[in-house]
């Protein structure tokens, strides 16, 4: 087992190293190189001789080495941002945030290297600030989202595609605080509502939607996210949300994955003929855009065709269906 051969320093090193550690800051400022510096430092701390007076001067190198680092060299970046977390400065702090605000840079620049999630149990959701709440303003120009609604949006979409965090009850609060500071974001309830799946409440998530959806009723989008939710066993009311999705959506290109999945249900259901409508629109209209027709279609069109061998297409009377929906969200 290795010991360190830890000597302490006397004031007078102590002195001297601070100087040397704020000229390293000024000189990472300007993007020179002082990674020298920072590895012999690095060193010191790892091995328990660096006085802790000059944590935070290294933490501010750290800082300006991390903020000149191309976002696209992720180990580096995350050898920085682990070297940052060990020194255990005192937070909330504006450092504290910075590292942060870099962090959110590297998910959103390379999110499939970098979870976001991992990291904010580390960082500690608890020490944002009141200031990292506020929008950006500058002299000119439109108001920009603030440091937490873009942290909400990353988290969001990587507990959307991941699905297998633990969001813990802090992060929960974030996003209620946002939403009384940020009522105008649109975005912000459907992020709560992911973390609320994320979370394991998928019962509390669709009453959290049908919320939503007396507000917003033209969003299709929701009506779509609401029937994710919605228990395999209850097909026709899966099959009135995916119709109620339809009918709003205005542009046909946002049809497509609803289209499959109410093709889906409907052949669960047995209603062959409107399962194969369903899948026919799909591929018409996936054609005349030159786009790939997904696997999934041709697998559906093959176990309708298997299950009613003289299936003919019928139109699915979306009405049938529209009421059970609009009577769903008003329960």
């Amino acid at each position: 087992m290795y010991t360190p051969n830890i000597q302490y320093m006397n004031g007078e090193k102590i002195a001297a190293l601070r100087r040397e550690l704020k000229s390293g800051v000024e000189k990472a400022k300007q993007r020179q190189d002082v990674e020298e510096l920072y590895t012999r430092i690095a060193t010191m701390q790892k091995e328990g001789t660096l006085d802790k007076s000059l944590y935070s001067d290294f933490g501010w190198l750290i800082y300006y080495l991390l903020r000149n680092t191309p976002l696209n060299s992720v180990l580096r970046c995350k050898r920085y941002l682990i070297q940052y977390l060990n020194l255990q400065l005192p937070r909330p702090s504006l450092l504290h945030s910075l590292m942060l605000s870099i962090a959110l840079k590297l998910k959103k620049k390379i999110p499939s290297q970098f979870r976001i999630m991992d990291f904010l149990n580390l960082w500690g959701v608890e020490n944002l600030r009141d200031e990292d709440f506020e929008k950006f303003k500058p002299e000119s120009g439109r108001s920009h989202n603030s440091m937490v609604e873009n942290m909400i949006s990353i988290c969001a979409k990587e507990l959307k595609s991941t699905g297998n965090y633990q969001v813990n009850e802090e992060f929960a609060k974030v996003i209620d605080k946002a939403l009384l500071k940020h009522e105008t974001n649109p975005h912000l309830p459907l992020y709560k509502a992911t973390v609320l799946v994320a979370q394991g409440n998928k019962k509390e998530a669709l009453e959290y939607y049908k919320t939503l959806l007396r507000r917003w009723p033209r969003k299709f989008f929701l009506w779509s996210n609401a029937e994710e939710l919605v228990p395999y066993t209850e097909k026709d009311l899966k099959i009135a949300l995916l119709c109620k999705a339809i009918t709003t959506a205005r542009d046909k290109a946002f049809m497509g994955d609803i289209r499959l999945r109410l093709a889906n249900q409907l052949y669960k259901k047995g209603l062959y003929s409107n399962a194969l409508h369903e899948l026919e629109q799909y591929e018409r209209y996936y054609t005349s855009q030159g786009w790939q027709i997904k696997t999934w279609c041709e697998t559906l069109v093959t176990r309708v065709k298997a299950a009613a061998p003289d299936v003919k297409a019928t139109p699915t009377q979306y009405n049938d269906y529209i009421t059970l929906a609009e009577k769903f969200i008003k329960k």
